[in-house]
């Protein structure tokens, strides 16, 4: 029993540690340097480490792995092939690579591709959030999205030399379903007490998310951007967004030269909500704070 009890936490060890590898290795942008374009299939095999618990790799040229969803190949893009390592009880990754048209934009594309087939990206760990800020930092999408108990990641290759080739990988069996399903308790626990509208940066800056927090009856929402736009301007594009999205803006905006406020008030179910929207500007960065209080 001891024994069978130590394998299965081995097996739960490893498990993570391929969900997070894979996450790193599909999302992560690659360094650039030059590699060949084909190498031997046993060079790849012996590139595996300790494969007893999970079986070898299988490799597809030119096409996707077994069971691939049609959903998932994009339009007009050329298929460069494939892998897939384990089985799809317990833990089974899929990756396919594929070389997009020069008319899209990579990131954007792979984006509408999983929304379009259905599959949802999944909040910051911790706190299950719901609306705020949008960032539009190009890098890897650091949060993978779900479908059932599929999860799917996504990353371009080479940013340097292939910016056009993207990989998506999907991860189902136990793996898949502990990660898009996790237990109604504990998303409850992390779960926002109010929807915000989603908040798009200015056109021409670069937004970076901050991070989220609340307890009790009140929270809070962070975002940064760079930009040279004046801290009110940053303000009253916020603040439109907003308003269009329900909320009502209370009073006139308090506009210092560094600084601006803007307060809102709010409904949620039957709740009464009132918030504050602040900026800051400091050198280059405009730091943005959304604050939120039930009102009693």
């Amino acid at each position: 029993m001891s024994a069978t009890r130590n394998e299965t936490q081995l097996w739960r060890t490893k498990q993570r540690r391929g969900i997070m590898f894979a996450i790193a290795v599909v999302s992560g942008r690659a360094e650039a340097q030059r590699q060949p374009e084909t190498i031997p299939t046993v060079v790849a095999q012996a590139m595996t480490l300790d494969a007893t618990m999970i079986g070898r790799p299988r490799f597809f040229n030119a096409q996707t792995p077994t069971d691939w969803p049609a959903a998932l190949i994009p339009s007009g893009a050329k298929i460069l092939g494939g892998g897939a390592v384990g089985d799809a009880q317990m833990f089974r990754m899929r990756v396919a690579v594929f070389a997009l048209t020069e008319t899209t934009v990579p990131r954007d594309a792979i984006r509408a591709l999983l929304t379009g087939a259905g599959y949802v990206q999944q909040p910051p760990p911790g706190v299950l959030r719901r609306g705020g800020f949008v960032s539009n930092e190009s890098g890897p999408a650091v949060n993978p999205y779900c479908k059932g108990g599929v999860m799917a990641s996504f990353g371009v290759v080479d940013s340097t030399d292939s910016p056009r080739v993207v990989s998506i990988a999907l991860i189902d069996g136990d793996a898949g379903r502990q990660y898009c399903a996790p237990k109604v308790a504990e998303r409850e626990r992390g779960r926002f007490p109010v929807t915000v509208p989603s908040l798009s940066p200015p056109r021409g800056t670069v937004s970076v998310n901050g991070g989220s927090s609340w307890g009790g009856d009140e929270g809070s929402m962070r975002s940064s951007l760079r930009t040279t736009l004046s801290a009110d301007s940053v303000m009253m594009h916020y603040t439109a967004q907003l308003v269009a999205g329900g909320w009502v803006a209370e009073g006139k905006p308090a506009v210092a030269e560094r600084i601006a406020v803007q307060h809102f008030l709010f409904s949620e179910g039957q709740d009464r909500w009132t918030a504050a929207l602040l900026i800051t500007a400091v050198g280059d960065r405009r730091h943005v704070m959304l604050q939120f209080t039930k009102r009693e």
